[in-house]
């Protein structure tokens, strides 16, 4: 399987609560946030990656991950799954995707990426909001 995590995260602003709070104290990168999942997207992107928690703050998503590697420079984006679902809370998939370039260290690798959010996907008011990271 491409995607080695499904999380459901339901936000809520008003407690600021996250039900898969981040633990780790490393700096968030920066990650680009695509319109959508196309195949270009996937070949791009074709490595997988361990979601292991993740919190939204406003117009940012913070997501903490674990993958193998150690000896090239990765590359992350974030992108759409157009789709949304017809639920109470609104869900919204988003995927995480990730791009070793060859990488084939062993070492293991936990960071933390910041995406800026589209305003269509932004956690506002006292709504929950989920978010189905893959």
């Amino acid at each position: 399987m491409r995607f080695s995590a499904l999380l459901s995260i339901a936000f809520l602003t008003a407690c600021g609560s996250s039900p898969f709070p981040i633990t780790s104290n490393l700096e968030p990168a920066p990650a680009p946030f695509l319109d959508t999942c196309d195949e270009a997207a996937e070949a791009t992107y074709p490595d997988s990656l361990t979601v292991e928690a993740a919190e939204a703050h406003g117009s940012t998503l913070l997501v903490q991950y674990s993958h193998g590697g150690g000896c090239e420079t990765h590359e992350y984006a974030v992108c759409f799954v157009d789709r949304v679902l017809a639920s109470d809370p609104p869900q919204f998939e988003l995927r995480i995707l990730h791009n070793a370039n060859g990488d084939t260290c062993r070492a293991f690798k936990e960071e933390v990426l910041s995406v800026e959010l589209p305003r269509e996907f932004r956690v506002t008011g006292l709504r929950p909001t989920s978010v189905l990271l893959q």
